[in-house]
């Protein structure tokens, strides 16, 4: 023991170095874990926002796909309104049209039943010119009966598709005039309506009838 304690005495410089070296390795490795620990929580921390960027990102395109498919239904909805318009307007051109017919048929029915009264009359009652006379006039004046017509309309409405305000003639397939803003269609509406003697009919941005003037 003696011997081992004189050993250590005499090589105390070495055991100083070893004792360096194992305090040395003891640091390493403390902070070789620790650099582990903080790599291995900043990786986690990382991962836990890029998880959020792609939840707001998902979140962010689920909005947009709903704006957008709202923004379709909103088309849809006025491509639907503007079909039923057309169809109330193609449906009113026909039953014009059909009284028209009508009331030609009714005329042409009359001015033949004239005629053979005449021509009977004149075969048969020569000598009663009297009474001849007077079945021709009161004749002329049921024939001269003012005839009616329907005034030409106008519309002012918008085109959500294009975003421009359109100036659209009833019963026509095209528009009169296609403009930005709506003060400049109600100005071109209001002179052909003027000009033309004519209706016009306001309809507000959603489509919905606002007023009409005659």
């Amino acid at each position: 023991m003696e011997e081992i304690i004189a050993m250590l005495k005499e090589n105390w410089y070495f055991v100083v170095l070893a004792l360096a070296a194992i305090i040395l390795v003891i640091v390493i490795i403390s902070i070789t874990v620790s650099s582990k620990r903080k790599k291995k929580a900043k990786l986690n921390a990382e991962n836990a926002n890029t998880n959020e960027i792609a939840n707001e990102e998902e979140k962010q395109e689920e909005k947009i796909v709903e704006e957008n498919e709202v923004a379709d239904e909103e088309v849809q909805e006025q491509e639907q309104q503007e079909e039923i318009e057309e169809e109330v307007v193609v449906k009113e051109e026909k039953k014009e049209k059909s009284k028209a017919k009508s009331t030609t048929k009714k005329s042409t029915a009359k001015k033949a039943t004239t005629k053979k009264a005449e021509t009977n009359t004149k075969e048969k009652v020569e000598s009663k010119k009297v009474e001849e006379q007077k079945e021709e006039t009161t004749t002329e004046v049921e024939d001269e009966k003012p005839a009616t017509t329907k005034k030409e309309s106008y519309r002012v409405i918008y085109d959500k598709v294009k975003k421009e305000w359109v100036v659209k003639k009833d019963g026509a397939s095209r528009a009169v005039r296609r403009v930005s803003t709506k003060e400049e269609a109600l100005k071109i509406a209001k002179q052909l309506s003027k000009s033309h003697d004519a209706n016009l009919s306001v309809h507000k941005k959603d489509g919905k009838f606002q007023k009409k003037n005659s």
